[in-house]
């Protein structure tokens, strides 16, 4: 909520979480982050909603924001019991500090993520994310073959359970192996 004076007169302008879901959808990118970091400013976000920030933050060059509302979107999904969705944000969490060079920090991440799928024992988009590093670590070993193999399990979970973003990952992963 904020104040503009115009021509002596004040303009109230109310910013809400639609107005950033909105924005995300349109692929405002820049809108999206100003206007959730407006919200979350006001009050807490919820977990999809931080998921938006962090991938908004993300796609503008704020990386550290970004790595802290997908640290903030993975407590979120484990304290509201979905810890599917926890270990997803917790492996894009991952990815994005593999590419600051904090490989440590990601091997963390990925180690939590993989505890609460092992622990969740479900069929979910995370067990797919998770088959992604081993598949950069058979092309880097120079296993193109193992690459393959892995990077098909993930792309078909992606496809299973109609997750676009896990099946373009994978399949990207999948021409590399083939490269390779």
């Amino acid at each position: 909520l904020g104040t503009t004076p115009v021509e002596g007169v004040r303009i109230v302008c109310v910013v809400t979480v639609e107005l950033g879901r909105d924005a995300f959808e349109r692929r405002a990118w820049a809108d999206a982050y100003e206007l959730l970091t407006t919200v979350e400013a006001q009050q807490p976000l919820a977990a999809g909603d931080l998921e938006h920030l962090a991938i908004a933050a993300y796609l503008i060059g704020h990386d550290e924001a970004s790595t802290r509302a997908w640290e903030r979107a993975h407590r979120e999904f484990v304290r509201s019991g979905d810890p599917a969705e926890a270990a997803r944000c917790a492996f894009w969490l991952a990815l994005e500090l593999v590419f600051q060079g904090e490989l440590a920090r990601a091997n963390g991440w990925l180690a939590r993520a993989a505890t609460l799928v092992d622990e969740s024992q479900r069929d979910c988009a995370a067990r797919g994310y998770l088959l992604v590093p081993p598949v950069l670590e058979a092309l880097e070993t120079g296993d193109p073959a193992r690459a393959y193999a892995l990077a098909e399990e993930a792309a078909e979970i992606g496809r299973r359970l109609r997750d676009a973003d896990l099946f373009a990952l994978a399949r990207l992963a999948r021409g590399q192996a083939l490269i390779a």
